[in-house]
């Protein structure tokens, strides 16, 4: 079963992720706990794989729904923290190419701070 644990860093709420993200019950559960932020005014999400073990293509599926979810609010979502085994899953669908993917927490919460490419 996924577990969702958010809290707030500065002014982005990190989802932290602990289980498995796979097609089904555990995937819904990532999206509607997006959809509650988002509809809460919270549009700077980040996604906190560290405690992830595995992902499949239901997984991804939910993440890319959720990206576009927050887009669609004019906010951002992130990963960050991937195992390697999830990071060969997202590297493989090429997620990070859409999606930034970023080693760190802190290193993710601190690119909210630039703006997003292609805005002014």
């Amino acid at each position: 079963m996924l577990q969702i644990t958010p809290h707030a860093a500065g002014d982005v709420t990190v989802l932290k992720l602990t289980g498995q993200l796979i097609y089904g019950v555990e995937s819904r559960s990532l999206a509607e706990h997006v959809k509650m932020q988002v509809a809460g005014g919270n549009v700077r999400i980040l996604l906190d794989l560290s405690s992830v073990g595995f992902i499949d293509s239901g997984g991804v599926g939910e993440i890319v729904a959720c990206f576009s979810s927050v887009r669609r609010a004019d906010g951002q979502l992130k990963m960050c923290g991937a195992t390697e085994m999830v990071k060969k899953v997202l590297k493989i669908v090429r997620l990070p190419t859409m999606i930034s993917l970023f080693n760190t927490e802190a290193d993710a919460v601190a690119s909210f701070a630039v703006p997003p490419t292609g805005s002014t």
